[in-house]
C-alpha cells in the first residue's frame, strides 16, 4: 500500500507531499491541475523511464519519495532525475539501478489509467487482482 508520496521539481511541481489512507483515495481535479504529472512520477519509483524535460523549469533535478507498506513492512524507495539525463534511485536508503527498483517496486503498485480499464475486463487479470488482495 502506498502510504505517502513525495515529489519536488517535477513538470510544473514546486513541492508536494500527499498522505493515503489504506482505503480509497481518489485525486480530482481541473484539466490541467496536475494529475497525470502524480502519476507519471509514481511510475518513476518503478523504473519507468524519465525524460529530461519532465524536471520542473529552472531545477537541476527533479525527486520522488514515497513509503510503501507490505505486510506490516515499510519500504522507502526515492528516486532523482538529474538534467543531465542520469537517475539516482534507493530503496530503504541503499542504492539500486532501475532494474531492481522495477522489481521490487512494480508489484507494489496497480495504476489504471483512462484508458487502460480495459485491462480490468480480462477475467484473468480480475483473478489476479482478487488473488493479491486476498493474501493467495
Amino acid at each position: 500500500m502506498l502510504a505517502s508520496l513525495r515529489i519536488k521539481d517535477i513538470a510544473i511541481i514546486d513541492e508536494l507531499d500527499m498522505k493515503f489512507c489504506p482505503h480509497l483515495n481518489i485525486i480530482t481535479g481541473e484539466t490541467g491541475a496536475g494529475k497525470s504529472i502524480i502519476i507519471n512520477a509514481v511510475k518513476l519509483l518503478s523504473g519507468k523511464k524519465a525524460p529530461r524535460n519532465m524536471i520542473r523549469y529552472g531545477a537541476e533535478r527533479g525527486y520522488v519519495y514515497a513509503e510503501f507498506f507490505e505486510q506490516n513492512k515499510e519500504i522507502k524507495t526515492e528516486r532523482t532525475i538529474y538534467t543531465s539525463g542520469r537517475s539516482r534511485a534507493r530503496i530503504n536508503e541503499g542504492p539500486v539501478g532501475l532494474k531492481e527498483l522495477c522489481e521490487r517496486i512494480s508489484p507494489l503498485l496497480s495504476i489504471c489509467g483512462q484508458r487502460e480499464y480495459e485491462l480490468l475486463l480480462d477475467e484473468e487479470r480480475q483473478i489476479d487482482i482478487i488473488d493479491h488482495y486476498g493474501g493467495l
